[in-house]
């Protein structure tokens, strides 16, 4: 990923030293040691790895081998909690999903580049040639002196490692000095290479393109390859007066529902709204609205190609009739959200066809569509691909719309990868920060931010506040309502949680989301006891999305709840072609994103054919 403008681009470093005893020294000189030797020795062993990483099953079998297989993953989940309170305000430098476990290589240094660099210091460089002679060979440094640990797979692999180190110091100033290209690597690495992650960076939520001061309108130069944005490059949204719309009922609706839509597609992707043609591309919206004599009618809807005579979509749609505000139905709420998304089609569209026909840059609206829809793919490396887009976004121009978006594809690392959220607390606090920073009136970034507050961060109270200022922005939006519901249900109302949820699945268009926010509202009705309802609801998302473990998750602890053993195993065995160790043991741990199953009492049941 690229960097952002005025981000540090030499960040400070921890400082891991192997040779001697084995120290872990911060950027100020601080003893970042972890207080257990088991934990000293799994960052040793990470840090001699190539890429500086993992498997959880590998650091298992090295250093709790003996351990049955639960008591392992208890014994490491212990040993990474330790390594990460001494490494302290430097905790970042540690990397842990839910297969690998790694050391930040932009964050971390060892010693051993300077004890195998031709370049040493005169003393040394003196004392590698008596070694080499053979005159001091008791004298060579030790790899890991102080490290001892009676396993009999650490053992075998230390050995390995410092008979390793002292051939490769022997050897290196037992020769000429030789040229980058001709000299030998400065590790050797006795075991096969990681699982490959797809394209994304090592640290797989880097903040390079985090804009520390961002100015609007301005191009951020993060990557040289990147494209920059054309002063065109944004597309709009005209505002088209209506032909047949006649009394001031009817256009009191047709207005409600125009400003709702430009709204919506303001905030979810930074189109610009506007009442003439711009440049570049657009596309027009019109909504005719004719209103009977019960206060019901019908509204006519346009989609229309700005530049031509396309339409792009039309249709025709009933009106709610009665008294009250418009957005409290949610047939006119879901006929907002569905224009919307034409809306949003429409415009990705003429992007795509305008890329194609002149080869015109991608623009943040483009870089922002396709990220949003590879994230709700889920699987690891559309993730990482959407992460890229939303940074080249970024480098374009800084939005907070991305950074939400940036957060909240962290809440599918934890629920899909792994990834404990610990580990990424802190920096998806700093992008809604930033995010409600730069764009503090978006429905959408204040949704976003209050679902990572309360899923990542578990702050209830926030989470609730940042929705109701998303839903008093724009009551059609399903995401804001929906989050809102989530706090209340976790606030302690999880009834008129649930309703809320029920309320916005009502509201949601086509949108790639949908089954997202149909999930909520199986989790609130979990929380509301409503375990037939949750069943329900998690069978409609299993339908819509059958890869999305989270369902499977809930699956086997409510069809188990309910004496359906046979389903409650089906949907573990399922889930467990992903997630091998999956279990209700596993669920129970700390950090497992299964708060609402611990909340409604489901995972007190031990069943010993599910632990």
């Amino acid at each position: 990923m690229s960097g952002a403008a005025g981000q540090d681009q030499n960040p400070p470093k921890v400082e891991v030293r192997l040779v001697g005893p084995f120290q872990v020294i911060g950027p100020l000189g601080e003893d970042l040691r972890p207080r257990l030797v088991k934990s000293r020795a799994l960052l040793a062993l990470l840090a001699l790895s190539r890429n500086m990483s993992r498997t959880r099953a590998a650091l298992q079998d090295k250093l709790w081998g003996e351990s049955p297989g639960k008591q392992g993953t208890t014994n490491l989940r212990s040993a990474l909690s330790d390594i990460r309170r001494g490494l302290g305000r430097y905790r970042d430098c540690l990397v842990t999903d839910g297969a690998m476990v790694g050391l930040a290589p932009d964050r971390v240094a060892l010693d051993m580049e300077s004890w195998l660099s031709p370049e040493l210091s005169p003393l040394r460089a003196d004392r590698a040639r008596r070694w080499t002679d053979r005159e001091e060979t008791e004298a060579l440094p030790v790899l890991l002196e102080d490290i001892d640990i009676p396993e009999s797979e650490f053992e075998d692999w230390l050995r390995d490692e410092r008979s390793a180190f002292e051939n490769m110091l022997l050897d290196l100033h037992n020769s000429a000095p030789k040229t980058d290209a001709e000299r030998p690597p400065r590790l050797r690495i006795v075991e096969p290479a990681a699982p490959d992650r797809g394209p994304a960076s090592p640290v797989p939520w880097r903040q390079d393109a985090l804009p520390k001061q961002p100015v609007e309108g301005a191009v951020v130069q993060g990557s040289a390859t990147l494209d920059k944005a054309r002063p065109d490059a944004r597309p709009w949204l005209q505002i088209l007066a209506p032909t047949s719309t006649i009394g001031d009922a009817a256009l009191f609706y047709s207005n409600v529902m125009t400003a709702s839509i430009a709204q919506s597609v303001s905030d979810i992707a930074g189109v610009a709204v506007r009442v003439e043609p711009g440049d570049g591309f657009g596309v027009g919206l019109r909504i005719d609205v004719t209103i009977n004599a019960q206060g019901g009618g019908v509204a006519v809807i346009a989609v229309l190609d700005g530049r031509s005579s396309r339409v792009f979509w039309s249709g025709v749609k009933d009106v709610p009739s009665g008294d009250g505000v418009p957005f409290e139905r949610n047939a006119l709420s879901r006929l907002v959200n569905q224009t919307t998304d034409m809306v949003l089609s429409a415009l990705k569209t003429l992007a795509d066809e305008r890329a194609a026909q002149d080869g015109a840059p991608h623009s943040r609206f483009s870089l922002g569509m396709d990220a949003i829809s590879k994230m709700f793919k889920l699987g690891r490396t559309e993730l990482d691909e959407a992460e890229t887009l939303l940074d080249r976004s970024i480098d374009l121009e800084p939005s907070g719309a991305a950074l939400a978006w940036k957060a909240y594809l962290r809440t599918f690392l934890v629920a899909e990868h792994g990834f404990d959220p610990r580990d990424v607390s802190d920096q998806v606090r700093e992008f809604v920060s930033k995010a409600i920073e730069l764009a503090p009136a978006n429905s959408y970034v204040l949704a976003l931010s209050s679902y990572v507050h309360s899923f990542i961060l578990q702050e209830t109270s926030a989470a609730r506040e940042l929705a109701e200022q998303s839903v008093d922005l724009a009551p059609s939006n399903p995401m804001g309502a929906s989050f809102l519901g989530l706090a209340k249900a976790y606030g302690g109302d999880p009834e008129a949680g649930y309703r809320m949820v029920q309320d916005a699945r009502q509201r949601v268009g086509a949108g790639p989301h949908r089954y997202a926010i149909d999930f909520l509202g199986a989790v609130t009705a979990t929380l509301a006891g409503r375990f037939d309802d949750a069943i329900a609801l998690t069978e409609i998302v299993r339908a819509k999305k059958p890869d999305y473990k989270p369902a499977y998750r809930y699956l086997t602890a409510l069809y188990l709840n309910k004496g359906d053993r046979k389903r409650a195993f089906d949907a573990m065995e399922t889930l467990r072609r992903t997630e091998p160790d999956f279990s209700l043991y596993k669920m129970r741990e700390p950090g497992y994103p299964s708060a609402a199953l611990r909340a409604a009492g489901l995972l007190r049941l031990v069943d010993p054919d599910f632990e």
